[in-house]
């Protein structure tokens, strides 16, 4: 029963980390209008951060990192958020917005390959199949926007390491689980976003600390950082990294296309996008995606034992 409940934990909080990324776009999209993405970046991870530290003083967590290689976790918070952000939001700008969605959609895909690779987890024909046909579903519901703009060899370029660096992120904190807790792994990606973006930021507002700290006038950008930081970081993260210490990287990752769905709906609900046969078609081919990959998982599969929780 104990293992039943954990794999049911590791799926709802892959979903919520999901649900909460999708939302992350809306957000993103009306901050931005007032702030530039380093600026934005850094307000979110600084407070994500201040949020671990909080959690430190309850006690329900604790940080012990004495004695443990400080290298594999450095590397894992420069692959996310730092690359990831950095590839992801400079591709989306160098390309047109269906591009971009269908280019970010193959992440599964290419965890899935990862798993392999790295992992040894081998994932049954049906997961393969499922997770084709959300990622198909993800492309119809691309299409369906429209979206204008251009396509540069660069913006191609930053979107594929995008792709390869959110695989090998998977791969490596589902390793890292087995020495490293949950929290342990959250703290040092924050910690080392923090170390990168703080600067970035100070140095595009030309060192003007008056400068940058004036973006929080707006409403739109503390509500934003209350929310990126609180719940698509802190949360999501943590949930996130939970999820990948329980779950094999392809029924982890078959919940990512869920963001595109979630991003849709948020949409049509408060900024009264349309929503068509078509785009119902496209995210029931989404979900169907989600939970063939869950349901057909490896027989041989079953509870891994050993790994922190906290």
């Amino acid at each position: 029963m104990g293992s039943f409940d954990t794999e049911k934990k590791a799926m709802a909080a892959a979903f919520f980390a999901s649900f909460v990324f999708g939302l992350s776009f809306v957000f993103s999209k009306v901050a931005l209008q007032f702030t530039a993405p380093l600026v934005l970046l850094a307000f979110r991870f600084v407070t994500a951060f201040l949020l671990l530290h909080l959690l430190l003083l309850t006690g329900k967590v604790k940080l012990s990192l004495r004695g443990k290689k400080l290298l594999p976790l450095i590397l894992l918070g420069f692959l996310q958020p730092v690359l990831y952000f950095v590839f992801e939001n400079y591709g989306i700008l160098l390309t047109s917005a269906t591009f971009s969605a269908v280019m970010i959609a193959l992440i599964p895909i290419a965890t899935l390959f990862g798993g392999i690779l790295f992992l040894r987890e081998i994932p049954t024909l049906f997961q393969v199949i499922f997770s084709v046909l959300s990622v198909a579903g993800v492309t119809l519901m691309a299409l369906l926007q429209r979206g204008g703009g251009t396509v540069t060899a660069l913006g191609v370029l930053l979107l594929l390491g995008a792709v390869l660096v959110q695989s090998g992120y998977t791969a490596l904190t589902r390793k890292l689980s087995l020495t490293y807790s949950v929290f342990e792994r959250t703290y040092l990606m924050f910690l080392t976003g923090c170390a990168i973006f703080v600067p970035a930021a100070v140095i595009s507002c030309g060192f003007d600390f008056p400068l940058l700290l004036s973006y929080l006038r707006h409403p739109e950008v503390w509500s934003a950082t209350v929310f990126l930081g609180a719940f698509c970081s802190f949360g999501a993260f943590l949930a996130l990294n939970y999820a990948n210490s329980h779950l094999p990287v392809a029924r982890t990752t078959a919940f990512a296309n869920i963001s595109t769905l979630v991003s849709v709906f948020a949409g049509v609900i408060l900024l009264k996008e349309s929503f068509t046969f078509w785009t119902l078609t496209a995210s029931l081919m989404i979900v169907a995606g989600v939970w063939g990959v869950q349901k057909f998982k490896r027989k041989e599969e079953k509870e891994e034992s050993g790994y922190p929780e906290a």
